[in-house]
């Protein structure tokens, strides 16, 4: 790897610094003016909220892991309300990734690739958005990044120190209980590490290499094996969650265009990164291969991207934009690398101002983005997703501006469910978390179907989707018009927005 000069490392390492706090900035001011509309950020915040009410040694959370649900609960004894913990834990994460993915390019491209690798992090919208949310990304992210610094710093010469590849197992240990994206990572460094430290340490007796396998292996592998091992024991199948939430996905990918979702999550990663970082990212990772330690992380980047390209493609991964964070924080990470050397060519004797333009282009990327997703246009809303301020899309905006207008404290409402977002529905609208029967949204796990709902519980609203999930029992005409009855229950449409309908409901 070319050894930048020292004038220019010291530059870098005075420029970081101011780098790291204008990215906590953002982050913090989107806090500010974002709505916790980040994927499943509210479904996690009532899973929490239940748990908390009657808390018990839970493992399994609806289909997800239990890691986020914990922290978040450990975070709620310092601040008293679900949401603001959840937000607050992904706020702290999210900055202090900014500091992890610094110290992690320095290790392995060094110290000017470093800035760039952390100006396009910095930018990197869809890590600013998910800063906000108390949704899992970026809590996840933060361990698993940590995971990985503490993995390659353990394959830094002369000697290897196990209690670094320790720590780095229990840090990825710590992600996949969060998220299995980072079960992948840790399979792919569990394969990396003796090509590793054949390469980089030299270590050749069996003896050693076993050691540090086992040590990485217990480490790492400790929350897979339990989970399994629990999944296994109390619900007769290892790998219980992953199958139900595959489920999940075949049913939802009944409502998505094949071409969204073979579209969506490259469309997502190059647009929320920025064009250039991406080229970059490209650039530096077909050159890592000559370099050892670089190698192995291009080689880790590019099989996490296949595997979920893989997923995706086979219908295993609903295509959605923050799950491609993972990979977009690593492309990051090589496109310093590939900036630094574009650089040394074009630029060679004008390092300075080749580095305000990058870090120029990279922030002008995050604000086109903001106002294409702020200022009304036909990509307003799909912007949306990966803007640096998060919102509810527009269909979900109105239907909730509606809800709230009308709804009184007390009254009941059943949310359709389309494209998994019931709940997202219900958040905007201002429903409390704890609702109890007040609500009935189609994404949860009922008992009971939507009409017997309606007969049992009286609600007086129903929101509902044409291509939703109460398109199962109950059918209502398209559009607008008049009143249905059903099952003796007046079902008045009272508003119609891009995708719901709203119906007052009467009884007899």
């Amino acid at each position: 790897m070319p050894q930048p000069q020292s004038s220019s490392s010291a530059g870098s390492r005075f420029i970081a610094p101011w780098l790291i706090l204008l990215g906590a900035l953002l982050r913090g001011i989107s806090y500010l003016y974002s709505a916790n509309a980040g994927g499943d950020a509210w479904a996690r915040v009532a899973l929490t909220s239940r748990w908390l009410q009657h808390p018990t040694a839970k493992v399994v959370f609806d289909t997800y892991p239990p890691g986020q649900f914990w922290l978040v609960g450990l975070m709620s004894l310092f601040v008293h309300d679900v949401t603001t913990a959840g937000r607050l834990l992904s706020l702290l994460s999210g900055i202090g990734s900014l500091l992890v993915v610094w110290k992690l390019a320095r290790l392995l491209y060094g110290d000017s690739a470093a800035l760039f690798s952390l100006a396009a992090f910095c930018f990197y919208s869809l890590h600013i958005g998910y800063s906000t949310t108390s949704s899992a990304e970026a809590v996840y992210l933060f361990f698993l990044l940590a995971g990985l610094l503490f993995f390659f710093a353990y394959a830094q010469p002369p000697s290897p120190r196990l209690w670094r590849l320790a720590a780095a197992g229990v840090l990825f240990s710590i992600s996949e209980s969060i998220r299995y994206e980072a079960w992948i990572v840790f399979g792919v460094s569990f394969l990396l590490l003796p090509v590793v430290e054949r390469m980089l340490l030299g270590i050749k007796p069996w003896r050693a290499q076993l050691r540090s396998l086992a040590t990485f292996g217990l480490t790492g592998g400790a929350w897979p094996v339990f989970m399994m091992t629990y999944s296994w024991r109390k619900l007769g199948d290892p790998m219980y969650l992953v199958h139900w939430n595959k489920l999940r996905v075949i049913e939802s990918l009944k409502t998505v265009p094949l071409s969204h979702q073979l579209t969506l999550m490259p469309l997502a990663l190059l647009i929320s990164v920025s064009p250039i970082a991406i080229a970059a990212a490209f650039w530096g990772l077909a050159r890592s291969f000559p370099r050892r330690l670089c190698s192995a992380f291009a080689i880790l980047t590019i099989v996490f991207g296949a595997v979920q390209t893989y997923e995706t493609l086979t219908g295993g991964l609903l295509a959605l934009a923050r799950y491609t964070i993972t990979l977009g924080a690593l492309l990051t990470i090589v496109a310093g690398y590939g900036f630094e050397l574009t650089c040394q060519r074009l630029a060679p004797q004008r390092r300075t101002l080749a580095r305000v333009v990058v870090i120029a282009l990279l922030g002008l990327n995050s604000i086109a983005i903001l106002l294409g997703s702020e200022i009304p246009n036909r990509f307003a809303d799909r912007l949306a997703s990966i803007s640096p301020r998060l919102r509810y899309q527009a269909h979900v905006a109105d239907v909730a501006e509606y809800l709230r207008a009308q709804m009184g404290p007390n009254d009941g409402v059943a949310v359709d469910g389309y494209r998994v977002e019931s709940d997202i529905v219900a958040a905007a609208a201002g429903l409390p978390i704890a609702a109890g029967n007040r609500t009935y949204l189609a994404d949860s796990k009922n008992a009971i179907t939507v009409r017997d709902y309606i007969a049992a519980e009286h609600p007086r609203f129903l929101v509902y989707a044409d291509q939703g999930k109460f398109h199962d029992s109950l059918v209502l005409p398209a559009g607008c018009g008049g009143t249905q009855q059903i099952d003796g229950v007046n079902f008045r449409c009272t508003f119609t927005g891009q995708v719901y309908r709203v119906y007052e409901l009467s009884y007899p």
